[in-house]
């Protein structure tokens, strides 16, 4: 079902899975490892705002210049030294933009620093449906964008 996508650095291992009745089951692991670098991004055109432990948002929107005021920011959140936060918080993405001709050319990846979050492409998403795969969410991307 993977195969006409570019799922980029990803590993395959065999694994037998056993269910309730004790029923081996021989299934695939796919271990993707699609990191995009944070110099992919363009800080100046995204958005970020403070939220505290639990992801909530607790301001409007903070200017974050470059990789490095966005790592400067994250720590003093996580400290609870910036204006109107407690210790711990963070700095989220709302909107992240790629710089020009820097978008992913691979299916699967994650943004790794900047956000836990996997991204997949439409195609990609679209296969895993028709494919009647279960067990995962998959949501509109309503936060990543790139000029096309």
């Amino acid at each position: 079902m993977f195969k006409p996508f570019d799922l980029g650095a990803v590993r395959e291992y065999p694994a037998i899975v056993r269910d309730e009745l004790d029923t081996p089951r021989s299934l695939t692991y796919l271990h993707f490892q699609n990191v995009v670098d944070p110099t992919a991004m363009d800080f100046e055109r995204s958005e970020f705002y403070l939220a505290d432990m639990l992801g909530s948002p607790t301001s409007g929107l903070v200017a974050v210049h470059s990789f490095d005021d966005w790592l400067a920011k994250s720590r003093s959140a996580r400290e609870g030294r910036l204006d109107g936060c407690e210790k711990f918080s963070r700095i989220v993405y709302k909107k992240l933009r790629f710089r020009p001709g820097h978008r992913p050319s691979v299916d699967y990846f994650t943004l790794a620093r900047l956000g836990t979050t996997v991204y997949i492409s439409a195609r990609l998403k679209d296969a895993i449906v028709r494919s009647g795969i279960t067990g995962l969410e998959i949501r509109p991307n309503k936060r990543l964008f790139a000029d096309l």
